[in-house]
Order: C-alpha cells, then structure tokens, then sequence
C-alpha cells in the first residue's frame, strides 16, 4: 500500500506521503510510541513538498521530546530547482547571440559543425526532457506535471528552445552554405 517501514532517530516509524498536485499530506506512525502525526498541507511544488515533509519530521521529533530540526531545502535540490528554472532563459541569450553571431559573421559552416550543434542542442533537449526526470526523482512526466508544475514547464520550455534553435541553426548555417 505504499507505507514505508524505517527508524527515524532510533524510533521505529511507518509512514506515507503523498499528493494530488493541489494539497499534500504526510502521516508518519510511531508504534512503539503509540503515537503519530497527520500533516495536511494546502501546498504544491519541488519546493514545499519537501519542506511539508521536513515540518512533519520536526513535529514526530517534538512527540519524542528532541528539538526539531530547521526545515530548509538542501542546496543541491535548491540549485537544481532554480537552474531547472531558469535555463530557458539562458537559452534565450544564448540564442539570441547565435543569431546575431551569425548575421554578422556568415561563414562556411562545415557539415561536421552543423552536425554537432544540432546533435549538442537536440542532446541538452532530451537529456531535459528525459534524464533531468530521473534527477529528481519523478520519473513519469504526469507524475513531474501534477507535482511540480514550475519544473514540468520549465523543463518543457527548455526542451522547445533546445530542438527549435537546432532546427533554425540549421537552415540558417544551410542557407548560408549554398549562397557561397
């Protein structure tokens, strides 16, 4: 049924988390206590899901009588979060540079260049449209849709500019090769 059987500061726990992309909740059992806690949270997102968890943690631990623990994200998911986020607008610059770059400085485009641009730009998209799911634990895109919505288009956005620019790099270094 989805419970997970642990020890959390040397207490045997039985708990389960769970989410419907709107609210969240987690219920942590502690048998040998004979006590628990039900956390109910109008919350959604990378970040809050992982903060609710942590609240739920602090309360068990004060049912214990040990203190809680600061609730923060670790800086790994938080930089992952905020470059997830903000990639596509980095593509953006990057983007708009190439096409400027390009203007300006129409060279002969070897095959073997446009190749590897296309290749490197459509590689970045799947990796991001596939490997950064697994990264996060969410493998199974409706899973990332209902849970973290900022991510899932964030994710989306960068996929898009990633096989887009490649496709108009292309033309362009094309273009560019026939009219020499």
């Amino acid at each position: 049924m989805g419970w997970i059987v642990s020890t959390w500061d040397g207490i045997p726990t039985v708990w389960h988390n769970g989410s419907d992309g709107l609210n969240h909740s987690m219920v942590i059992l502690m048998p040998d206590r004979d006590s628990g806690v039900v956390l109910l949270s109008n919350a959604d997102g990378f970040e809050q899901l992982l903060q609710v968890d942590e609240i739920a943690k602090g309360v068990a631990r004060l049912l214990n009588g040990k203190p809680a623990s600061p609730v923060s994200l670790p800086w790994h998911l938080r930089f992952l979060y905020w470059t997830i986020l903000l990639i596509p607008l980095l593509q953006i610059v990057g983007i708009a540079y190439s096409w400027r770059y390009l203007r300006k400085h129409p060279r002969n485009k070897g095959v073997g260049h446009i190749l590897l641009m296309v290749v490197l730009y459509v590689g970045v998209a799947l990796f991001w449209l596939f490997g950064v799911p697994q990264v996060i634990g969410s493998p199974i895109w409706t899973g990332i849709r209902t849970n973290f919505p900022e991510l899932a288009y964030g994710l989306i956005a960068g996929a898009i500019l990633g096989i887009g620019w490649s496709v108009v790099y292309t033309v362009m270094s094309l273009m560019t090769r026939r009219s020499k």
